[in-house]
C-alpha cells in the first residue's frame, strides 16, 4: 500500500449503520408494544389480585355476619334454656315437689345440660363471626352457669325436705346468683343485637 492511498474497508459497516438507522422505528415500535403489552399484563394481574383480595374480604364478612346472626339465634335460645331452668327449680321449691311437679327437678337438669349444648355452640359462632368480645362474654356467662344452677337445686330440694324455713333460708343465693346471671346475659347482648340492615344483611 503507498503512503498516500487510504486503507479500503470497504461498504460494509456502512451498509449496517445504514441498516440499524432503518431499522430504528421498526425497533422502537417492536420495543414499545412490548412495553405497552408488558404492562397491560402487569396491570391486569394487579387488577385481579385486588379484585381476588376483595372477593376474599366480602367473604369473610359474610361468614363473620352470618355467624353473628346465628350467635344471636343462639343467645335467645341460652336465655330459654336459663328460663326454663329456673323455672322448674321456683315451681318446685314452690309445690315442695308435689302437685305432680315431681319431675322438676329432673327437668331443670334436661334444660342445665341443653344449656352447656348451646353455650359451646355459642362459642364457636363468636369465634366465627370474629367478635372477641363475645366470645369473653360467653365464657363468663359458661362460668357462672353452674352456681346458679347448683344454688336453684339446693333451695329445692331444702323447700321439699326440710321446709319453708330451710328453703327461705338458701333462696337469696339463689336469686343473687340469678341476678348475676342475668346480668352476664345482658352483656351479651349488647353485643349479638346489632341492626341486620348495618350488617348489610
Amino acid at each position: 500500500m503507498l503512503p498516500f492511498e487510504r486503507p479500503a474497508f470497504g461498504h460494509a459497516p456502512l451498509r449496517r449503520f445504514l441498516n440499524l438507522l432503518s431499522m430504528r422505528p421498526t425497533l422502537i415500535l417492536v420495543l414499545t408494544a412490548s412495553f405497552a403489552a408488558f404492562s397491560s399484563s402487569v396491570a391486569y394481574y394487579l387488577i385481579e389480585k385486588e379484585r381476588h383480595t376483595a372477593h376474599q374480604k366480602r367473604d369473610i364478612e359474610q361468614v363473620g355476619r352470618q355467624a353473628m346472626l346465628e350467635a344471636e339465634d343462639t343467645r335467645d335460645q341460652l336465655t330459654l334454656d336459663i328460663v326454663q331452668v329456673q323455672q322448674y327449680l321456683t315451681d318446685f321449691s314452690a309445690t315442695r315437689g308435689e302437685d305432680n311437679l315431681g319431675d322438676g327437678l329432673a327437668l331443670a337438669e334436661k334444660y342445665a345440660q341443653k344449656f352447656q349444648t348451646d353455650i359451646e355452640r355459642a362459642k364457636v359462632l363468636a369465634k366465627d363471626s370474629g367478635s372477641d368480645r363475645l366470645y369473653d362474654q360467653l365464657e363468663h356467662l359458661k362460668s357462672a352457669f353452674p352456681d346458679f344452677y347448683r344454688k336453684g337445686d339446693e333451695m329445692a330440694r331444702a323447700y321439699a325436705d326440710q321446709g319453708t324455713k330451710a328453703g327461705n333460708q338458701l333462696m337469696p343465693d339463689f336469686d343473687a346468683a340469678s341476678d348475676k346471671l342475668q346480668e352476664l346475659l345482658d352483656e351479651t347482648q349488647s353485643e349479638v343485637s346489632i341492626p341486620r340492615q348495618s350488617r348489610g344483611l
